[in-house]
């Protein structure tokens, strides 16, 4: 909110380099989605913790900059943040797991594979989190089968993990298993309604992938939740526009709405 925002300045202004003042405005603009200009707090954040020599405290705004980075779609700034701890053994479970994130979808799944595989030796005892990133650089680098098996683990371990579910779901689908992907998504859509843009998302791709039976069957899942004519649809054809090919897009979100 505008008035939070005007108090951490406030306070900025007295205290220029309050390190909690900037860890405080991070952290609130990341929850509500500003994640460029978390990161941005997040560097000064950094910069002011090498100065006071305060390791815990830098390894803290580290892991916090990262997240922001990836969000933000910098993927290689992200890994390059976390790679000093990766390499002495220092990066905790959600820091490997984000490092792993960052390869996959910055074009080196291959060896966020191998890396991953390093870290967790033994997936039944490895973190949740990190096995679910294995299983998305699978996706990544296209291997359904392998991805499928260690979707499977999470949720034999975590049976609410909304993530792997929609992972699996896609696996599925690049399999031609299309029933058991439509169970997936309609099970992660009545535990989390909030997912419906995400996998309103992989509608559009299966339409851009020819898929359009599997497209317009989970389609229906999120229609039979929410009314065509809401602001979901509205917003989410606003977000359309300011990405890649928005004509394409558009033109496939109609097509599964039954629009000309």
């Amino acid at each position: 909110p505008a008035a939070a925002q005007q108090i951490y300045e406030a306070m900025l202004v007295e205290r220029p380099d309050d390190l909690e003042v900037y860890l405080a405005r991070g952290r609130a603009r990341l929850g509500n989605g500003d994640s460029r200009r978390a990161s941005e707090d997040f560097f000064i954040a950094q910069g002011v913790a090498k100065k006071q020599g305060d390791a815990a405290k830098q390894k803290q705004i580290d892991a916090l900059l990262a997240v922001a980075l990836l969000r933000a779609g910098d993927l290689e700034q992200a890994v390059f943040v976390l790679q000093p701890y990766i390499r002495n053994g220092q990066a905790d479970a959600g820091m490997q797991a984000d490092y792993i994130t960052g390869l996959s979808y910055g074009g080196k799944a291959e060896r966020a594979i191998a890396e991953a595989r390093e870290f967790w030796p033994d997936l039944l005892a490895a973190p949740v989190v990190g096995v679910r990133t294995l299983g998305d650089a699978y996706m990544v680098n296209a291997k359904y089968d392998a991805a499928i098996l260690v979707y499977n683990i999470v949720l034999q371990r975590d049976p609410k993990n909304q993530l792997a579910m929609l992972g699996m779901a896609a696996a599925r689908v690049q399999k031609g298993q299309y029933g058991e992907a439509v169970a997936l998504y309609e099970r992660a859509l009545a535990l989390n309604l909030q997912l419906a843009n995400i996998v309103l998302d992989d509608c559009l791709q299966y339409m851009a992938q020819g898929k359009t039976a599997i497209a317009h069957s989970v389609f229906a899942l999120i229609k039979a939740r929410i009314p065509i004519r809401s602001d979901f649809f509205r917003q989410y054809a606003e977000r359309l526009k300011q990405g890649e090919s928005p004509n394409e897009a558009l033109k496939n979100l109609r097509l599964l709405q039954g629009q000309p």
